[in-house]
């Protein structure tokens, strides 16, 4: 996850639609960098959420899927 205090407003967006789908997310890793946070998917490490952009950071074991949740 993309620590709150560099951005509160999609962070709390994201945790909003986790409640809104009856889960609360457990937030174990934090990394600033788009990069690091796909490597840690790829570790294994859980999921994220990122901008679809990064779909050509093709890694091992990182399925990306396009959803439109957030509303504009």
């Amino acid at each position: 996850m993309f620590p709150r205090h560099l951005g509160s407003g999609l962070y709390d967006q994201i945790i909003s639609l986790c409640q809104q789908g009856n889960f609360s997310p457990k937030v174990t890793q934090e990394a600033i960098q788009m990069q690091t946070i796909i490597g840690l998917v790829s570790a294994g490490m859980g999921i994220a959420i990122v901008p679809s952009s990064l779909q050509n950071l093709q890694r091992t074991s990182v399925v990306y899927r396009n959803q439109h949740y957030f509303s504009t």
